[in-house]
């Protein structure tokens, strides 16, 4: 089996002869906090107000045919969306970022192939993870 990585005891990324559930076209965006002070007649001054914290967000293929339930899953990441999880994001081994916890703040989902009983067979997941400080 292979590991490619985890989300806390929530899912684990793996490649294996039974199972291929690996996260796809990962975006990462980290950014800064300034604030302006305005001076009359000149520029505003700014001022630093450290870092924020990182946002990834990564796509999910969700397969039936890869050993995947995509109903189910989905609705795991809806829940910690909506508990408000917070856990360790690993990816090849480490953990990812500056080694702090995230939560999944947001997904977006399309169901690509739903069988004849209703059963979703595929689905893209975009899910959204933020820096926890």
């Amino acid at each position: 089996m292979g590991q490619i990585g985890s989300y806390g005891d929530l899912f684990t990324f793996e490649t294996s002869s039974d199972r291929v559930f690996s996260p796809q076209d990962m975006k990462r965006t980290q950014s800064s906090r300034w604030h302006y002070h305005g001076i009359n007649n000149r520029a505003p001054r700014a001022e630093f107000a450290g870092p924020d914290g990182a946002e990834t967000t990564m796509t999910l293929i969700l397969s039936c045919e890869h050993g995947v339930k995509p109903r189910q899953t989905i609705f795991q990441i809806e829940k910690a969306i909506r508990e408000g999880t917070v856990d360790y994001l690993v990816i090849g081994g480490s953990v990812f970022g500056w080694g702090g916890k995230w939560s999944i703040t947001k997904c977006s989902e399309a169901w690509d192939r739903v069988l004849s009983e209703g059963e979703l067979a595929h689905a893209k997941v975009d899910v959204t993870f933020k820096e926890y400080q």
